[in-house]
């Protein structure tokens, strides 16, 4: 009976045995599956973090290399914007003013001489004029005119004076400007300033060779 018992026994004994060597294997490989899928992702994670990285730095040499387009366009749309200057037109052509003359020809002067003259013009239209600017083409020539706004039907004066100390051929123009009208009205003066005779120095009067006088007749 003790024999069975023990046989019994044994049986039971190798038997459980049995049962937990299959749970112990399987918790092993669990344990293996699980690190190789933590491997697996860590791996999958590194990759990643490598992409976005290259992605990264390709695009920030991407800015770098690319050229401005919007510094381009608006500099573009800033030079459309610009308006065209309008020529300068003779003042015999404006409508809404007349001069008296367009040109004042001096004719010939000497050095030195009264450089002055004077254009006189009426507002013909039917709206105040206002002179903004008015320059000569050089700084032998300068005008002065009058500020304030010229009334329809009445006149002013533009008075240029010219340098009269180059001698020589002058041509030179006066340009004004008229408030809310774009073309630049142009007047001319013209002359010649004629150079002085050259002075004869001191001490240099022509030597008298004659025979002298007889101071006994």
């Amino acid at each position: 009976m003790k024999k069975i018992i023990a046989s019994i026994s044994v049986l039971l004994f190798t038997g459980a045995a049995l049962v937990a060597q299959p749970t112990t294997t399987k918790s092993g490989t669990d344990a293996k599956t699980s690190t190789k899928s933590t491997t697996d992702k860590t791996t999958v994670k590194t990759a990643e973090v490598k992409k976005q990285d290259a992605t990264s730095k390709s695009t920030t040499a991407t800015s770098k290399t690319a050229p401005s387009t919007t510094s381009v366009n608006s500099d573009k749309s800033t030079v459309a914007a610009a308006p065209a200057q309008s020529a300068a037109v003779s003042a015999d052509k404006v409508t809404y003013a007349k001069f008296d003359k367009t040109v004042h020809d001096y004719g010939t002067v000497k050095k030195g001489a009264n450089g002055d003259c004077v254009f006189t013009y009426k507002n013909t239209s039917k709206e105040p004029l206002v002179i903004t600017n008015c320059y000569g083409s050089c700084g032998c020539t300068v005008p002065k005119w009058e500020k304030e706004p010229l009334m329809p039907g009445k006149s002013f004066d533009i008075k240029v004076h010219y340098d009269t100390n180059r001698p020589g051929k002058f041509e030179k123009t006066v340009t004004i400007n008229f408030q809310n009208h774009a073309e630049p009205v142009v007047l001319n003066i013209k002359g010649l300033v004629e150079a002085p005779a050259a002075e004869v120095p001191f001490g240099s009067e022509p030597v008298n060779t004659g025979a002298p006088l007889d101071k006994n007749n």
